[in-house]
């Protein structure tokens, strides 16, 4: 797997992003975890457009690419309701 991003690392990172309580995390944090998937997307991506050495790397790629997306949604969502929460606070 030599050449591959640091699968562990990413899943991990996975982890504490979709553990992140969305009623107690702030929009700012939203927007940093927004940063951190937009840029481990991308470098999953170009691993899977690169020379792979096997089908299983682009198939374990591909698993963790879609994890990724579905977390930038989520990160999405979250974060507008964090964002109208913070201004209703603010409005009070």
């Amino acid at each position: 797997m030599s050449g591959l991003p640091d699968l562990d690392t990413i899943d991990t990172m996975l982890g504490v992003v979709e553990g992140r309580d969305p009623t107690a995390t702030s929009v700012s944090r939203f927007d940093e975890d927004h940063e951190i998937l937009l840029s481990t997307q991308s470098e999953i991506g170009d691993a899977l457009t690169s020379e792979l050495s096997s089908t299983a790397d682009k198939d374990r790629l591909r698993v963790v690419l879609d994890r990724i997306e579905n977390d930038i949604d989520a990160n999405r969502n979250a974060r507008g309701r964090a964002a109208a929460a913070e201004a209703a606070d603010r409005a009070e």
